[in-house]
């Protein structure tokens, strides 16, 4: 850097006596726009009654073109008023806009590596739930520089453009998180060259070499999930990544299907459960899996994890737990494990540290509460729930149950079984006959607001059929003219009801 900021230092230098100038001059006005328009923006402040201003004026032309590379617009002001009223006092001076917010350099603006170093650093360019926006030069360069680039091809001022990169902003710093560059590009021809005929289009780009996102790019939990298991696909000796607490909740909170291995370094039955996992990680893409592994004391904690290693399938962000007396050391047997864990419709059994966990970060979710002597009872009601588990999949809703007296009783609900509906963390107890898995359905969904009544047409049609179904032999039989009255009156009675 120091090199190559010397030599641009000295052209800068050399042009710059005879007359030629590389940041360009512009008013307050013309800033204000480029601020707006521009997620970086580097001014240069000077007087003309400044002696020193030409001097650092002269330096600062030549780091122009480094902060080309990375994208930042670099201009020059005099206008001394304007600049007090930013709180810039001393001339000349530096700042830098991100994403509109001022910074001021506090060094010396002679100091031209300290100035380059201040605007190009990796903090000065993060860019918090923003996409960076980039020019063909510079995804190039960064592609030449990261393994993993995620890119949206867009059109500016377009309603599904903007909608898109409002939907993907909001994994952007997950991204990063996980080594996963999230940028931006306006540019018809280079999308064409990659054979990107509709915009928006999303390409990930693996080491230079693109795939191609083909599902809702406004779902940002499915992209994410997409941009996570495409990372590593053809890297063969890639083993299962390790994530800390913080990783481990993005992975839960944004993708479907997780596999998480608990265990401890330097354990040997550990190594082994390593090994079992990473050798079917192909085999659970293939059904959409996600595999990681772990070895965070806080998320041991939370799980109440006793022994090691531990293997956890998460569906929804609702954990299936191992069984303590199996060895995790058999790859075919733990494929098999989570294939029923995935095809299963039981309801799942969690902890109260779960429940809270769940009840906290979790929008809408259905509890069936009950006591664990009391099991043998309930069963005939569980069963019944267990049928309608799938159909609240269907709508993303999840439904868990929880042996736990204590915590029903701190909801205020003494009398076990029960079903729960927290909303927001807002709990709701059934009304309804909870051995009618149908009514159990029906009010859960319009707890949520996802209820729709079937269509008039349908229900006379169930109506009716129901009622012939119920004659038997010992009814005695209508006239034709009795018959249709009767049909008549309840068909008018259900259009009243309704």
């Amino acid at each position: 850097m120091h090199a190559l900021t010397v030599l641009l230092l000295c052209t800068a230098h050399v042009l710059h006596l005879h007359g030629e100038a590389f940041i360009e001059e512009v008013n307050d006005r013309q800033l204000e726009k480029l601020v707006e328009e521009n997620d970086f923006v580097a001014v240069a402040w000077f007087t003309k009654t400044c002696k020193t201003c030409e001097a650092a004026i002269a330096g600062l032309e030549g780091v122009d073109d480094i902060t080309d590379k990375y994208n930042i617009e670099f201009v020059k002001l005099n206008n001394k008023k304007y600049a007090r009223n930013l709180g810039i006092r001393q001339f000349p001076a530096v700042s830098f806009y991100k994403a509109g917010v001022m910074t001021v350099f506090d060094g010396d603006v002679l100091d031209t590596e300290a100035v380059v170093e201040f605007l190009t650093n990796e903090d000065a360019l993060e860019l918090p739930d923003k996409i960076e926006s980039v020019d063909e030069e510079n995804l190039f360069r960064i592609l030449e520089e990261e393994d993993y680039v995620a890119v949206l091809f867009y059109e500016d001022k377009k309603r599904e453009s903007m909608k898109a990169l409002q939907h993907l902003e909001m994994i952007d710093d997950e991204a990063d998180l996980f080594g996963i560059r999230f940028v931006r590009i306006i540019d018809l021809e280079l999308a064409d060259d990659y054979s990107l005929r509709t915009l928006p289009a999303l390409a990930f780009f693996r080491h230079f070499t693109p795939i191609l996102y083909i599902g809702d790019i406004n779902n940002q939990e499915e992209v994410f999930e997409f941009l996570f298991q495409n990372k590593h696909t053809a890297d063969e000796d890639f083993v299962i990544e390790d994530v800390d607490t913080e990783k481990l909740d993005i992975l839960i909170n944004h993708i479907d299907f997780v596999v998480v291995l608990f265990y401890k370094d330097g354990d040997e039955w550990s190594e082994k459960a390593i090994s079992a996992v990473d050798s079917i990680d192909d085999n659970l893409k293939g059904r959409g899996v996600s595999v990681v592994k772990t070895s965070s004391p806080d998320q041991i904690q939370l799980y109440d994890i006793e022994i090691l290693p531990k293997l956890i399938y998460f569906e929804s962000e609702i954990p299936t737990f191992w069984p303590d007396d199996k060895l995790l050391d058999h790859n075919e047997t733990i494929l098999a494990w989570v294939e029923h864990c995935q095809d299963s419709d039981l309801i799942e059994e969690i902890t109260e540290e779960m429940l809270e966990k769940l009840i906290a970060n979790t929008d809408q979710i259905a509890v069936f509460f009950y006591g664990k002597k009391d099991l043998g009872s309930f069963e005939s009601v569980l069963e019944g729930l267990e049928n309608i588990d799938d159909e609240l999949d269907s709508f993303e809703l999840p439904f868990v149950k929880i042996s736990s007296k204590t915590i029903a009783s701190d909801f205020g609900f003494d009398e076990l079984p029960a079903i729960v509906f927290f909303q927001r963390g807002v709990p709701a107890l059934c009304d309804v006959d909870i051995l009618d898995e149908g009514q159990v359905l029906k009010w859960i969904l319009i707890e949520a607001d996802l209820w729709v009544e079937p269509p008039l047409v349908e229900q006379i049609f169930i109506i009716e059929n129901t009622r012939q179904e119920g004659f038997s032999s010992d009814t005695p039989e209508l006239g034709s003219g009795e018959q249709e009255d009767q049909e008549e009156e309840e068909k008018n009675n259900l259009r009243v009801q309704l």
